[in-house]
């Protein structure tokens, strides 16, 4: 009686075996899979979580980081004063915004002059743009430790007075509707190649 038992148990240990085999397979090739060729930016070959963050939204409630859920988006580091390249790359991804039509993925600001950018003063900003464009700012710790988290790089450029500038990185992040960095574009950027390359992003999944 007990031989068709001793089968059973084997046959159970053996498929146990090659379901594992299968799914370190798997895992290993999920692993090797390449990274999305881009024109114009670099694929995360693993999109990587965006840190942690209680930040605000320009139109004054809290923002954190699960609320970049949902959606592709298009995230830039600037703030309201810059002279060019903020409003510049803003316009230009303004431009990719409108060669998706519905599809389109949201473009959100976070400021590196948090001491200035107050929600008004970035709500105002971003309507001469596009009124779907988000704006994010708060307290110059919270802002610090998010884009020190990202690795973007700002950093005040005293001028005559008590007037100053802020450098800081130019480049704009892919942010994939589970929240994760999935890509970076930098300088020089191009709205067509922009857009063509995130509808291979968004087509990899």
């Amino acid at each position: 009686m007990r031989k068709p038992t001793s089968i059973l148990i084997a046959v159970v240990i053996v498929l146990a075996a090659a379901a594992g085999a299968w799914l370190a397979s798997a895992t290993l090739e999920r692993a090797r899979k390449p990274a999305v060729a881009l024109q114009s930016g670099t694929a995360l070959p693993e999109p990587q979580p965006l840190p942690r963050f209680n930040l605000v939204a320009h139109s004054g409630v809290p923002i954190d980081e699960t609320q970049l859920r949902g959606q592709w988006s298009l995230m830039f580091f600037g703030f309201t004063h810059c002279p060019e390249v903020c409003p510049t790359t803003l316009a230009l991804l303004g431009d990719v915004r409108e060669r998706f039509g519905p599809a389109a993925p949201r473009v959100v600001l976070v400021s590196v002059d948090p001491e200035r950018d107050t929600p008004q003063t970035m709500a105002k900003y971003l309507a001469a743009f596009d009124p779907e464009f988000l704006g994010i700012t708060g307290s110059p710790e919270a802002v610090n430790s998010f884009t020190s988290a990202v690795g973007v790089a700002h950093s005040k450029v005293p001028m005559s007075g008590d007037a100053y500038m802020v450098d800081h990185t130019a480049a704009v992040f892919a942010i994939d509707p589970q929240g994760r960095r999935a890509a970076i574009f930098s300088p020089p950027l191009d709205a067509g190649r922009i857009a063509q390359d995130l509808r291979r992003l968004m087509d990899a999944g």
